[in-house]
């Protein structure tokens, strides 16, 4: 009776620690499907994945479940790129960085909320892009465009170099000179895509018709035109999807409905080595140039690299900036990641032109809101998340009187 007894015991611990590890896996499945199949990119997967640790769930059942919840277990994976209409004289896929207007739309703007707003937080786990071109971009724009796959999770982004590019590396330290180089753009030239190449899905975006773009929620995903409201969970059809959306909007103390320009800022942070360059800068000092930093809030610049801090200095944009009350900062990973000193307190609210918004990212219990240098600074000007072209037609009216 004893040995039943221990087997019948044995039995029901299995099946605990069964159940226990089904529980477990689901939650990692939910975590990838809403987030991505990166932990170190992926709060929830995070959590989710130590806490299957934490109980011995074996390491292939925990990869198994990722790889579902991503996407990734074997079955047929659309290709997600994105077409400027009328761009090229034949239909091929394109991620585009769109500057048609620097001061409303900037590169990082259109390059990341825009996009992970569109193709949510996975963006493109396991797809690959193809770039075959860009519009209006200027040079060193166009040297980083790999980040827009990199940001949107894909594994692969293949560019395809235009006269832009051309230019851009020309003269460079370690490009070819001379003949040499004329050569090298012979065989770079023949580097994009077939013109009749075929892909899975194509998705068509008029990036001329985009509004500028802030985050509301912990993901960069969570993105919304300005004139936007904060959604509602309810609404949603998905009960994972408003779980996540419900905590999301606890963790950032907003409602639903709730206007975005309602929301009012504690600092603001613009910075990070993608979102701090020239381009960037020169921006944000048309935007402020004359104006005064909100006295309710603290607002700080931190240069992409030492040669874009000098640059800017050259150029009286750092003395702009100073005198519209930004701190200049030296070059750093700073706000970015709550690195040194330059962490926010919990419950101090951000707007923040760093490309991650997860939960703790800035600060433990800092709300962060994603968005372009050019939003950053309206925000800092007028100490709530602003529509930046307002202040754009303001100062247009004024120099027309």
């Amino acid at each position: 009776m004893g040995a039943q007894w221990k087997q019948k015991g044995r039995e029901i611990s299995a099946l605990k620690r069964g159940q226990l590890f089904g529980k477990l896996a689901k939650e990692i499945i939910v975590a990838a499907k809403l987030g991505g199949a990166d932990p170190d990119l992926n709060a929830r997967l995070f959590v989710a994945v130590e806490a299957a640790k934490k109980h011995s769930v074996p390491r292939d059942t925990i990869e198994r479940a990722i790889k579902k919840g991503a996407g990734l277990t074997g079955e047929q994976i659309n290709y997600e790129l994105i077409t400027y209409e009328g761009f090229t004289p034949h239909k091929v896929p394109v991620i585009v960085e769109c500057l048609t207007d620097n001061r409303n739309r900037t590169a990082p703007e259109i390059r990341l909320l825009f996009k992970a707003g569109q193709l949510g937080a996975m963006g493109s786990v396991a797809w690959m892009f193809d770039h075959v071109g860009l519009v209006e971009a200027t040079g060193p724009a166009d040297a980083d465009i790999e980040a827009v796959a990199i940001e949107a999770g894909a594994r692969t982004g293949m560019v395809a170099p235009d006269e832009t590019t051309f230019a851009y590396v020309k003269g460079k330290p370690f490009a070819p000179k001379g003949a040499d180089f004329d050569r090298a753009v012979q065989v770079w030239q023949q580097l994009p895509s077939d013109p009749d190449a075929a892909f899975d899905l194509e998705v068509s975006l008029d990036a001329s018709a985009i509004a500028p773009v802030v985050t509301w929620g912990t993901s960069p995903e969570d993105a919304l035109p300005i004139d936007g409201s904060v959604p509602d969970p309810a609404q949603m059809d998905d009960p994972a999807r408003a779980q996540q959306m419900q905590g999301a909007l606890d963790y950032m103390g907003l409602f639903a409905r709730q206007k975005l320009t309602d929301i009012r800022i504690d600092r603001v942070f613009i910075g990070s080595c993608t979102n701090a360059r020239i381009e960037d800068l020169r921006a944000v000092a048309a935007i402020v140039k004359g104006r005064q930093v909100a006295s309710t809030l603290r607002a700080m610049v931190v240069p992409g690299s030492g040669a874009v801090k000098m640059q800017a200095e050259a150029e009286g944009i750092a003395q702009i900036l100073i005198d519209a009350g930004f701190e200049w900062r030296q070059p750093g990973c700073s706000m970015c990641l709550a690195m040194n000193d330059d962490i926010l307190e919990p419950g101090q609210r951000c707007a923040s032109t760093t490309n991650r918004n997860f939960e703790g990212r800035q600060g433990r219990g800092a709300v962060t809101h994603l968005m372009s240098p050019a939003m950053a600074a309206a925000a800092a000007i007028s100490g709530r998340i602003t529509d930046v072209r307002r202040l754009v037609a303001n100062a247009d009216a004024r120099s027309t009187t």
